[in-house]
């Protein structure tokens, strides 16, 4: 049991064999009991964290346990395909239905393909769910390119990328003269070169598979991996290990192809998988008239990340999405992961307490913790959480419904909250403030308006904490019962 499980504040760290791979995985183990959270950690464990509730979690409250089939690693991404989240442009889904990062393209010219990569929203869908597996049709039909075929993609462009780690899926290849199925990946910046082909696969030859890199600094070069039984002909798992200077491919766990990696596979990439359509003169040929439709079918797409995935400095920074720039100063820095797809879990305590830190969150969501060192923070665009140090910062959550932390003793003279959202009980928009480590006595008083911003201060007993200076975003109401949580 915990007693004072603070979110954004504290974290559980998960270890041994827990089977909680992701925090999907860790939400649909809790239940809310009363004032409690409870936590089903299976084979009759639980844990209780007592006056929590279930929405009030967020990814970056859990460390959670090394993937035993991936030792050191931690998994990332998971989709089981027991529903289908996409859509063409991508926007607040799993899965983007067409080409590109900003683009939405149906089809690879440059490959001479013979398909159009079609879904609801253009009028013929090739996706369909049935007992936790998705099969993608490709099939003659009409389309506004006058392509011969339909057929379909599904991308992460939009919603998850990452640099280095371990991508697997598990497929069910078609077979067929100019069915050309692949899993691949791109680079989150929508350049290219460079291209990693985690496997393409030819219809009229199922008993092999394709492993390429596309670079612009070493060229393209492509290993043939000849199997030993037909790869159409039931489900098997293709996997990429992607390590700062190697590159290694496995089919059904077993290493089959590696190699260097090139210096400009040094990016964070996004998952594709497609089951493309040849034409004439195209690498896969084109279809035999008697066998025209054909299915690639998955199971399941999953990726493994080294390390814990927490940024304490500018190390980090790349392998999270992110950019470093140190200022003229010499002293001050920026952290950007405004192109971030991934959520970020940051933990400024050990960052210098000389210049100014300015963090710039993730998109996807963010989770920062100040320290002794100045920090300036800006959110996102999704919910954030931001924990004041004893460093003077300045805090912008941005949109979501985003949670400022101040704890008893690490308030700092001319701290800021510069667009908090209010509840104005109408089901909008609303941050909230938390304050850890106070009584139940405690109180935040107003105190005067300074500057266009009001300013308060906690009183706990004998404890009086300096001046906290909020700018309120949605009106002039003061803070109220609804806007505040002591824990």
């Amino acid at each position: 049991m915990i007693l004072d499980f603070v979110s954004g504040v504290d974290r559980i760290r998960l270890e041994g064999s827990y089977a909680l791979p992701d925090f999907a995985a860790v939400r649909a183990a809790m239940t809310q009991s009363g004032a409690d959270v409870v936590l089903d950690l299976g084979n009759g464990e639980i844990l209780v964290l007592r006056n929590t509730q279930v929405d009030g979690f967020r990814a970056a409250d859990f460390q959670l346990p090394i993937d035993p089939a991936h030792p050191g690693m931690h998994r990332t991404f998971s989709e089981d395909f027991n529903g289908f989240s996409a859509s063409a442009s991508g926007s607040g889904t799993v899965w983007k239905t067409s080409l590109g990062v900003i683009r939405q393209d149906r089809t690879l010219a440059n490959n001479k393909e013979a398909g159009y990569y079609t879904d609801s929203s253009v009028g013929s869908d090739p996706f369909s769910l049935a007992d936790g597996v998705l099969d993608i049709t490709a099939s003659p039909g009409s389309n506004p390119l006058n392509l011969p075929y339909n057929s379909g993609v599904i991308t992460t462009a939009t919603s998850f990328a990452q640099r280095y780690g371990y991508f697997e899926a598990r497929l069910d290849l078609p077979a067929g003269k100019g069915f050309w199925p692949a899993f691949w990946l791109l680079p989150a910046s929508g350049a290219w070169p460079p291209e990693i082909d985690i496997m393409e696969a030819l219809g009229q030859d199922p008993t092999t598979a394709y492993a390429s890199l596309h670079s612009g600094t070493s060229g393209n070069s492509t290993i043939p991996v000849k199997a030993l039984y037909d790869l159409s002909t039931g489900f098997h798992t293709y996997g990429l290990d992607w390590k700062a200077d190697t590159i290694a491919w496995f089919i059904d766990g077993i290493e089959v192809a590696r190699a260097a990696t090139p210096a400009d596979m040094n990016q964070p990439m996004y998952m594709v998988l497609n089951l493309a359509v040849g034409g004439t003169g195209s690498w896969a040929g084109a279809t035999d008239p008697s066998m025209p439709t054909e299915h690639l079918l998955i199971d399941y797409v999953r990726a493994w990340q080294y390390g814990d995935g927490i940024v304490t400095g500018p190390g980090d920074v790349v392998n999270c999405g992110g950019t470093y720039t140190l200022k003229a100063d010499g002293v001050s820095d920026l952290y950007d992961f405004t192109k971030a797809k991934a959520a970020l879990i940051m933990d400024a305590s050990g960052l210098s307490t000389s210049g100014t830190h300015t963090v710039w969150g993730s998109p996807l969501g963010s989770t920062v913790r100040g320290g002794p060192g100045n920090v300036n923070f800006s959110g996102g665009i999704s919910d954030d959480s931001f924990s004041f140090g004893s460093g003077v910062s300045r805090a912008q959550g941005g949109a979501g419904n985003d949670t400022f932390v101040l704890t008893k003793g690490c308030i700092a003279p001319n701290d800021q909250i510069i667009d908090f959202h209010v509840d104005l009980g109408d089901g909008g928009e609303h941050d909230l403030l938390q304050l850890v480590g106070f009584s139940a006595a405690a109180r935040l008083d107003f105190v005067v308006m300074s500057g266009g911003a009001q300013a308060y201060r906690i009183v706990d007993g004998d404890y009086v904490s300096p001046n906290l200076l909020i700018q309120v975003a949605n009106g002039s109401a003061r803070l109220g019962s609804l806007d505040i949580q002591f824990g």
